[in-house]
């Protein structure tokens, strides 16, 4: 978040991929809960307005990846498609 809001960095994530580091830091993290991280991503969002990325799905399905890259970013194809 420093680095985005310094400028050095052009941050970008899906609903997804706030779903997915709230999930991971539930499981790490049970002093947390789930209304705390969802005011953060909330925060993020306000934070940094056009981070967040809508409507992407069409790309997601005609991303084409390298054979070698398939099955490591299958799982996280919204990811590669950010990038």
């Amino acid at each position: 978040m420093w680095l985005a809001l310094s400028g050095l960095f052009r941050a970008r994530w899906t609903k997804e991929i706030h779903g997915e580091w709230k999930r991971n830091l539930l499981k790490n993290r049970t002093d947390l809960t789930i209304e705390q991280l969802d005011r953060t991503s909330e925060l993020m969002d306000q934070a940094i307005p056009d981070a967040c990325v809508y409507d992407y799905e069409n790309l997601v399905s005609g991303l084409s990846l390298p054979i070698w890259m398939t099955a490591m970013f299958w799982q996280q194809r919204f990811v590669a498609m950010l990038a």
